[in-house]
């Protein structure tokens, strides 16, 4: 959908590096092998920057400004500076949705935003993510 244009993806940097931080973790515990870890981190940070180049994806730029409005977040909402900045960037990039996985910070984040917040860890929320991606224009 992003490669059609019906989608933009909102992330940053310091998203892929929590995904590649998530990928070192499963090799460190020999759930995955080095040859798969590095596969994959190269596959994202390809296809990544590719979308990047089409605009199809936003990358918030990680400024001091970016990084401290979302401090508020941080105590408003009682997530970690991570989560926060995540959330923080959905809010920037005028999101009409938020994906994660993480159950603490759905329950967290779902409080008083503007958009939808899909927990892909929650069955129902991933079945309603589908049905969002499917009503898309």
């Amino acid at each position: 959908m992003c490669r059609e244009g019906k989608v933009t993806i909102v992330t940053s940097r310091w998203t892929i590096n929590e995904s590649i931080a998530a990928l070192d973790k499963k090799h460190k515990k020999g759930e995955i092998t080095i040859f798969d870890r590095g596969q994959v981190i190269f596959t994202i940070l390809r296809r990544v920057d590719e979308l990047i180049v089409r605009n199809q994806i936003f990358a918030t730029r990680l400024t001091n400004e970016v990084l401290q409005s979302s401090t508020i977040i941080i105590t408003d909402k009682h997530l970690s500076a991570d989560d926060a900045l995540h959330l923080f960037s959905a809010i920037l990039g005028r999101c009409d949705a938020l994906v994660l996985a993480d159950n603490r910070f759905a329950s967290l984040a779902k409080d008083g935003e503007d958009f939808e917040i899909f927990n892909i860890l929650n069955g129902d929320d991933y079945g309603l993510l589908e049905e969002f991606l499917v009503n898309i224009k």
